[in-house]
C-alpha cells in the first residue's frame, strides 16, 4: 500500500471487484490473499495492547464482503479496505476501554495525568503510581515512562529498543496490568504489593 500499482494490476483488480460484487466468492477470495497481509500488518502497527490483532481482522474482512456493493472505485481497493480495518480497529478499542475494569482505568488515566502534569489527579493515586513505578522494574518502568511521559509512539520505542512492536505492546500492557494490581494495593492500604 502507498506504492503505485501497474496499471494492468489495476485493470485486472477492477475486473477481480466486478466479479467479486456480482457474488463470485472465489474473485473475493482473490482479493483478500491480495491484501490481507498489508492490512495485517498495517492492525498490528497500530493495536494497542489486549487487542486481538486476527479477530478485527476478520471483522473487516467480513465487513467489507458485506459491503462490497458500496465499493465505488473512486479509491484503491487497498485503501478501502485499510479504511474499514481501520474502523474496525477504532471499535475494538471503544470496547476494550468500555470492558476495562476501573482500577486498571484509572492507571492509565493516572499514567495520562502524571505525564501532563495534571495537578487536579487525585495525590493519592499519584504517589501510589510513583511507588509502584520504582518497584515495576528498570525495562517496564521505561517503556511506561517513555510512552507516557515523553508521548513516544509504541514503534518509535521498539525501534530505539532494537524490539519487535508486539513485544513493546506485550510489555505495556503487561506493566499496566501489574501497575493497576500495585496501585489497588496501596490505596487499599495494603503494604505487600504482590
Amino acid at each position: 500500500m502507498g506504492l503505485e500499482e501497474p496499471a494492468t494490476k489495476r485493470c485486472d483488480e477492477r475486473a477481480v471487484i466486478r466479479r467479486a460484487r456480482g457474488g463470485d466468492l472465489s474473485a473475493f477470495e482473490t482479493l483478500i490473499r491480495r491484501h490481507q497481509d498489508a492490512v495485517h500488518r498495517w492492525l498490528i502497527a497500530r493495536s494497542p495492547p489486549g487487542i486481538d490483532v486476527d479477530d478485527v481482522l476478520q471483522h473487516s474482512l467480513l465487513t467489507a464482503f458485506t459491503r462490497l456493493g458500496v465499493f465505488d472505485g473512486r479509491s484503491a481497493f487497498a485503501t478501502w479496505l485499510t479504511g474499514i480495518a481501520h474502523n474496525c480497529l477504532r471499535n475494538a478499542i471503544r470496547t476494550q476501554r468500555r470492558q476495562r475494569t476501573v482500577p486498571l482505568g484509572a492507571t492509565r488515566q493516572a499514567l495520562e495525568d502524571a505525564a501532563l502534569g495534571d495537578t487536579a489527579a487525585d495525590d493519592r493515586e499519584l504517589q501510589a503510581l510513583r511507588r509502584c513505578l520504582a518497584r515495576l522494574g528498570e525495562a517496564p518502568a521505561r517503556v511506561i515512562r517513555e510512552h507516557y511521559a515523553e508521548g513516544r509512539p509504541v514503534a518509535a520505542i521498539a525501534d530505539a529498543m532494537a524490539r519487535p512492536v508486539g513485544s513493546i505492546k506485550r510489555q505495556l500492557h503487561e506493566a499496566r496490568k501489574a501497575l493497576g494490581r500495585c496501585i489497588r494495593h496501596h490505596l487499599a492500604g495494603e503494604e505487600t504489593v504482590r
